[in-house]
């Protein structure tokens, strides 16, 4: 009968592993299916403002070539719901209020593990361990960014609630639950609030990234699940014609051929988590 148990064990460990590969390589693949292709006569400003929702719009499959989301109208309220409990237009007006009220903010339980990760002091807390876990997939797994480079630049929250509030406001453009010369102003709030926290859309989407591992319900980070978050990352910044490398972060200024994608090295014992295990 042990032995049964046993053979079932192993049986059932190795059907979640390759169902943890098949999935992980079916949602990056998806990722890739999205074309930038901006309709005619977009300014840049508009352009900038549509890409500010980034990881998040890629994640849920959506593109960003016009102001409105182009979801269909079902997924629009789903997703809607989803992030925000968003029921209708009222409910949307003060979400959308809200949202850029808090703009931005920490929690104090945030703000000691980001000072944790910049002084290389670790501290046993759920949040941290978030925080080093996501860092440490970026870096050491995906390979986006040098452990090294990762400091206050990325270590806030502004980046993940500018895509948060970009794609919401193109979700409620979309709904209509505003006018388009409300839904551009807004982008262009969140425009302003974007280039006064980082200087590329590379860091902004790493920043964005680590601010949704930060905020996940998850205590363990599913590999599986964040190999496709990552390869927003990578969609979005150097594959060709992604869409970051179109539109330049600072107007004027000229976009790289190609991306520059860091490599990494290992993470230091300093930075290494209280009582976590990989």
């Amino acid at each position: 009968m042990e032995s049964f148990l046993l053979l079932l064990a192993v049986w059932v460990a190795i059907l979640c592993y390759f169902a943890w590969v098949i999935y992980g390589r079916s949602y990056s693949n998806s990722i890739w299916k999205v074309k930038f292709k901006p309709e005619g006569g977009a300014s840049h400003a508009e352009l900038f403002s549509c890409l500010l929702s980034g990881n998040i719009a890629l994640i849920e499959k959506d593109n960003f070539d016009q102001l409105a989301s182009s979801l269909p109208a079902e997924r629009v309220q789903e997703a809607l719901f989803r992030y925000w409990k968003i029921e209708g237009p009222e409910s949307f007006s003060v979400g959308l209020q809200q949202a850029f009220f808090q703009l931005g903010d920490t929690y104090l339980i945030e703000r000691q593990a980001f000072g944790a990760w910049n002084t290389g002091f670790a501290c046993n807390t759920p949040t941290y361990i978030r925080l080093f876990d996501v860092c440490r997939f970026l870096s050491v797994n995906a390979a986006l960014i040098e452990p090294g480079r990762i400091g206050a630049r990325q270590l806030n929250m502004s980046a993940w609630d500018i895509q948060r509030l970009a794609y919401l406001v193109r979700l409620g453009y979309a709904a209509h639950y505003m006018p388009r010369d409300a839904a551009l102003q807004s982008l262009r709030r969140l425009s302003v609030a974007a280039r006064a926290h980082y200087t590329s859309w590379e860091d902004f989407s790493i920043s964005a990234l680590i601010g949704m591992g930060v905020r996940s319900e998850a205590d363990v980070l599913e590999a599986s699940v964040w190999h496709g978050f990552a390869q927003t990352h990578v969609a979005m910044t150097a594959a060709d014609g992604a869409p970051f490398a179109q539109v330049a972060w600072a107007p004027g200024v000229q976009v790289p051929k190609h991306a520059h994608v860091a490599r990494t090295n290992a993470l230091g014992d300093a930075r290494a988590a209280v009582g976590t295990s990989w």
